[in-house]
């Protein structure tokens, strides 16, 4: 059957080889994701805009 060719192949590959190091590149990695997420912040929605069809527009009316 021959080696499995392909970039999530030698991927795979090189991270069950060297573990220690591609566990070690996914903290920096979640460490940054979490940053940019803080970073991007949130949109707040009033009780109205939460609440769709007939019981949004009851609500819109109050």
């Amino acid at each position: 059957m021959g080696k499995p060719r392909g970039t999530a192949a030698h991927a795979g590959g090189w991270s069950a080889r060297h573990r220690w190091a591609a566990a070690g590149g996914w903290v920096p990695l979640v460490v940054l994701a979490l940053a940019v997420g803080s970073m991007a912040g949130r949109v707040d929605v009033v009780d109205s805009e939460q609440v769709p069809g007939e019981s949004g527009r009851v609500s819109k009316i109050r």
